[in-house]
């Protein structure tokens, strides 16, 4: 049994996260995969090594290309694969050809909705499209209720699957978390917040820079370092404003990276400021490595964030923003306290295990209760 995941690319981003923990996760469970991204290669191409995934990337540019979808449909035939994942609109379009030609089953994921909010043709799409995906999976019900409501078509097809998180492998490790703080400037007694994301619009990272810079302005605040795992169109406008905040020294851009699980090592909070999102995956993440937990509250995360492993911001005011992050850096028992709860729910309610056997029941590969097909 082999299973064909469809990306955008092989660069970091949370569905591509997802991606490959789902193909490893099969794959120790006796389901090969081949993990495909239609765009640009990257670092997530080392990750699917270790876990010894096959992936390729066409390096294709964006757009509809009756090529891809010929290439898809080459692939699912010449790699003899059983069945197609799809992650967001543009993989499936070019997949479902090549799927509903050869009958392999497909299953689609949606990760959010805030893409498709001034697209209704693409919406249009979905309900055409219906009868040729056989489940379409969401990360929430928030998720599901908005495609649902705009293409009923989907309805008795739709899934919710919310994102599991690999607690083994995101996990704090004290040796990285020294090797981290070393290369961003600071020092063991230092408060370090920090985010994983692409640096883009959606992202609102400008707030994140502007609550950071007016934290330090605080009295009495200690040491602190801002730290951007990512990278994207906006970096050079971000660090353009970073030093117009006057904290440039203090805000440390990663790039891109793979060992996202160090590098949350090296925190001593998590900030998310996203203005749009579905169920992000890196805030539970984030949990997994014991980090307290200051997001604007968007999309479901207020069922993932409470004032038990953390703050969700209730305006998209700088000082609002500012004011949790002093009172984390103040308080290093609430810190501690808040990021041991964090991890707990993330061990307790957010199982890969539950993850995986759900997807694998969308896929047919699975009965309910949990017996093999």
């Amino acid at each position: 049994m082999k299973i064909l995941h469809v990306l955008d690319s092989l660069r970091v981003g949370g569905s591509e996260s997802l991606s490959a923990t789902l193909a490893g996760a099969f794959r120790e469970r006796g389901v090969d995969g081949l993990v495909c991204g239609l765009g640009q290669d990257g670092p997530l191409r080392d990750r699917l090594a270790r876990a010894n995934v096959q992936c390729m990337s066409l390096r294709k540019a964006s757009g509809v290309r009756p090529d891809l979808m010929a290439r898809l449909t080459w692939l699912m035939l010449a790699r003899r694969c059983d069945a197609v994942i799809t992650h967001h609109f543009r993989q499936l379009v070019h997949a479902v050809p090549g799927a509903a030609v050869l009958r392999r089953r497909l299953v689609h994921v949606e990760h959010d909705h805030h893409s498709h909010e001034n697209q209704p043709h693409i919406l249009a799409h979905f309900g055409r499209i219906a009868p040729l995906v056989s489940r379409f999976v969401f990360v929430s019900d928030a998720v599901r209720d908005w495609f649902v409501e705009r293409a009923p078509q989907i309805a008795h097809k739709a899934v919710v699957i919310t994102n599991g998180v690999d607690t083994d492998r995101f996990v704090r490790d004290q040796g990285e978390r020294m090797r981290v703080r070393a290369l961003v400037g600071a020092g063991q007694d230092d408060f370090v917040v920090g985010t994983c994301a692409r640096l883009e619009p959606v992202k609102d990272l400008e707030l994140l820079l502007r609550g950071f810079a007016q934290m330090k302005q605080h009295p009495n605040i200690r040491r602190s370092k801002l730290v951007l795992v990512g990278d994207g169109s906006l970096r050079t406008s971000l660090e353009a404003t970073a030093a117009a905040f006057g904290v440039v020294q203090d805000v440390h851009f990663t790039g891109m990276v793979d060992d996202v699980p160090a590098w949350l090592s090296g925190f001593d909070a998590y900030a998310m400021t996203s203005v749009n999102e579905g169920l992000p995956l890196s805030v539970m993440e984030a949990m997994s490595c014991s980090l307290p937990v200051v997001a604007t509250d968007v999309g479901s995360l207020s069922r993932v964030v409470d004032d038990r492993v953390g703050f969700l911001l209730q305006t998209r005011r700088p000082d609002e923003l500012a004011d949790r992050l002093v009172a984390l850096a103040g308080d290093p028992g609430l810190s501690q306290n808040l990021g041991l709860a964090a991890r707990g729910r993330a061990e307790l309610e957010y199982s890969i295990e539950t993850m995986v056997q759900a997807y694998l029941l969308a896929l047919g590969l699975q009965q309910p209760g949990g017996d093999s097909i």
